[in-house]
């Protein structure tokens, strides 16, 4: 009997290093996930400043790079006239946030930035969703099988007050996209409440969390049985970061071009 139990022992412990021991896809000390997407875009699995993915991290004014104590109009970096903001305005024509204002790169460097509307929806015209109303989380699984979590919990300040995300209220997370709501200047924000995300618009000076995302490179055309930094292609094709270095596997003989594999830069 005490051999069996010993021996039990030994194989969970084995598969527990096993699974710890599996690289994590990380970027500039953040991790990401690759789901498969067609833009090859790679989606943080953490807000920023958070410690797991369902935590809210900080929160930041739209445009801003900092959290602070009070959200309001009165302390907006960008004025106090929803009409008519210094910047991101009629007159500037900017409707993406320039990468000084992007919170998600000045913070966590390298890549990183915050989603625009396009990628958001990319999420939604290309995933699964399911949703837990108990625990009040989403999962959402690309069209290779990976998967991504979301809050469906995460509140908003407004001022000094946090509101708290319910029915009828949104769980936002900000995009980088601009918008307009009854001659204001608003943004974009993911709304993560419903059964699969969607989009509305928000106030520029609430206080919002962000979930960071990388724009990434398609490598399509692999042949079967290659594999490209370690990972199996799916259907032909595999999302890599930008700039990063290309091993494929098997190696490939000296002299040969391997002329099936193209690396397709995002636009």
């Amino acid at each position: 009997m005490k051999k069996k139990s010993f021996i039990l022992i030994v194989v969970l412990l084995a598969i527990v290093l096993g699974a710890q021991a599996q690289p994590k896809n990380i970027h500039n000390g953040h991790e990401y996930v690759d789901l498969g997407l067609p833009s090859g875009t790679l989606w943080a699995t953490m807000n920023i400043g958070a410690d797991t993915p369902l935590g809210s991290g900080d929160f930041f004014a739209w445009g801003e790079t900092d959290p602070k104590s009070n959200y309001s109009l009165s302390n907006y970096k960008w004025g106090n006239d929803a009409t008519n903001f210094t910047k991101y305005n009629d007159t500037d024509g900017k409707t993406q946030l320039d990468l000084e204002d992007d919170a998600a790169h000045v913070n966590w460097g390298g890549d990183w930035h915050v989603p625009t509307y396009d990628q958001i929806m990319e999420l939604h015209d290309n995933c699964e969703f399911v949703v837990n109303n108990e625990e009040k989380w989403m999962k959402i699984t690309g069209p290779n099988g990976n998967t991504l979590y979301f809050s469906r919990n995460l509140g908003f300040y407004n001022g000094t007050v946090y509101r708290e995300s319910r029915e009828g209220l949104a769980s936002p997370i900000w995009a980088s996209t601009t918008g307009t709501y009854n001659g204001e200047l608003w943004a974009y924000i993911v709304n993560t409440t419903g059964y699969r995300i969607s989009t509305t618009q928000f106030p520029r000076y609430m206080g919002v969390c962000i979930r960071p995302v990388i724009d990434g490179s398609n490598i399509s055309e692999i042949p079967d049985g290659w594999k490209v930094n370690g990972k199996t292609p799916i259907n032909g094709k595999l999302a890599v970061e930008r700039g990063r270095k290309i091993t494929v596997t098997p190696k490939v003989p000296a002299g040969k071009i391997i002329k099936s594999i193209k690396l397709i830069p995002i636009e």
